[in-house]
């Protein structure tokens, strides 16, 4: 008896000792089971948040989205207006102010913008759709104001007497002539506005002018500086005085050619610089100030200074500068500041979209509501309380008749809302499906796990219930 009851004391041992386990562990799945539900409690009313959220989004994106759409349509009035044009007539310059705002660094009201200045430049709406994308090039690769880049276009091109082509050609010079010379372009930009019209004589035109701006630009004389200097030095050479003309005779410099066109200034100072050769620094000195204006010297020293090699070298750098303005731009925003500022482009013409799509029956209130208040205004006036109260009732009448007639569209719109959102469930429901299944074999991939763990707790569960009877079987016998 003794050892029967051994063995079933042993037996019993190892049963509760299972059974203790299992009830370990189905404590710990309940509360499991209890967090997982209070999670899913706290979800539901997250999920509740973020669509009261989301509701309040959608209506500060599309109250955002008004007065973009009103900002840019101010300016595309302004447009209009300085071209002397209606609204309706200006509408491809407002689908190209658009096309610009949503590939370029500037926004479509910023592009609307520059159209004005175009505009007051007396550009026609063809010339200005041209110069445009150039005048935005050479703002974003000099980092300049539109503004500022668009004077300089627009007060270049009569000055210098240039085509649309040419002025095209302009920009692309200057932006070359700045990434090879010690200069901006904007730096260059104030120089050629500052020699003006005198740069029309220039042999090779633009191009020679941002050449020998660069280059006295590498011996730290820029800007309208810069270009001050070189229109004095020009004009020295044009129409020097009986000395001057007596002194460049007797070096054999020649400033004009055989047709009587201007030299090149890569040529001149070649001729002059041989011509003094061997003389003394007094000699030359005496000589440059006989030709130039002292304050000039400075710029005629760093010219005769400057090596053929590197005129050379500027100049052909600046003869292969077609694109260069464009490819200056793309690479100044081929960063994250650059992606943020093409984000924000991209955002602007969303809302103009969406604005457009609310401005006729926004604008249709609001004048509504201007003439209603002019009406009321005058009742009153004619008619003190009781005339304004008559004409209140027609107002209201008036207006629930225009709210009803704006219900269809509203209701309308609505419905392509959630048709479009079903649309796109429909046309994503291969990704979703594939999500909602990725979280289904996490959740059996962790019951999985956890089955070991389950086993060997129900089966301490048994053991303990085991030993709990073996040390009760005296008293039950």
């Amino acid at each position: 008896m003794a050892g029967k009851s051994a063995e079933y004391k042993l037996a019993i041992q190892i049963a509760g000792t299972i059974a203790s386990s299992f009830n370990s562990s189905v404590g710990a799945a309940q509360s499991k089971l209890s967090a997982l539900g209070k999670a899913a409690g706290t979800a539901m009313k997250a999920a509740a948040a973020a669509s009261a959220a989301a509701t309040a989004a959608v209506g500060a994106f599309a109250a955002s989205s008004v007065k973009t759409g009103m900002e840019f349509d101010s300016a595309m009035s302004q447009v209009a207006a300085t071209m002397g044009k209606t609204v309706d007539e200006v509408q491809d310059l407002r689908a190209f102010a658009q096309e610009m705002g949503a590939t370029t660094a500037f926004s479509a009201t910023q592009a609307a913008e520059g159209l004005n200045y175009m505009a007051l430049a007396g550009y026609s709406a063809e010339q200005s759709m041209t110069m445009l994308p150039k005048v935005l090039d050479l703002a974003a690769a000099g980092g300049m104001e539109l503004a500022r880049a668009s004077d300089m276009v627009t007060d270049a091109q009569p000055a210098l007497g240039l085509t649309a082509e040419q002025t095209a050609a302009m920009v692309d010079q200057m932006a070359k002539a700045s990434s090879t010379t010690n200069t901006s372009v904007a730096q260059l930009g104030d120089a050629i506005l500052t020699i003006g019209a005198t740069g029309k004589s220039a042999a090779g035109g633009t191009a020679e002018l941002s050449q020998v701006l660069g280059i006295l630009a590498d011996n730290g004389i820029k800007g309208a500086e810069g270009g001050t200097h070189l229109r004095n030095v020009m004009l020295a050479l044009q129409a020097p005085t009986d000395k001057a003309a007596a002194a460049m005779a007797n070096l054999g410099i020649q400033a004009f050619d055989s047709q009587g066109n201007f030299r090149d200034m890569q040529g001149i100072f070649s001729d002059l610089q041989a011509s003094m050769d061997g003389m003394t620094e007094k000699q030359r000195s005496d000589i440059l100030s006989t030709i130039f204006n002292k304050t000039d010297l400075a710029s005629v020293n760093a010219l005769l200074g400057t090596t053929a090699e590197r005129w050379d070298e500027v100049a052909a750098a600046i003869d292969n500068s077609e694109g260069a303005a464009a490819a200056m731009a793309a690479t100044q925003l081929d960063n994250l500041a650059g992606d943020v500022t093409l984000f924000q482009s991209a955002l602007e013409g969303a809302q103009i979209a969406l604005s457009d799509q609310l401005t006729p029956s926004l604008r249709e209130f609001v004048q509504f509501g201007s003439g209603a208040l002019g009406e009321l205004t005058t009742a009153f006036q004619e008619g003190g309380l009781d005339g304004a109260m008559d004409a209140m009732g027609g107002i209201l009448s008036n207006g629930l008749n225009l709210i009803i007639g704006q219900v269809p569209g509203f209701t309308q719109a609505g419905m392509r809302l959630l048709g479009a959102l079903g649309q796109g469930l429909l046309d994503n429901l291969p990704t979703i499906t594939s999500a909602a299944l990725t979280i289904a074999l996490m959740l059996v991939d962790g019951l999985v796990t956890a089955f070991p763990a389950l086993t060997q707790g129900g089966t301490q569960m048994l053991l303990q219930l085991a030993l709990g009877i073996a040390d009760a079987i005296p008293e039950l016998l």
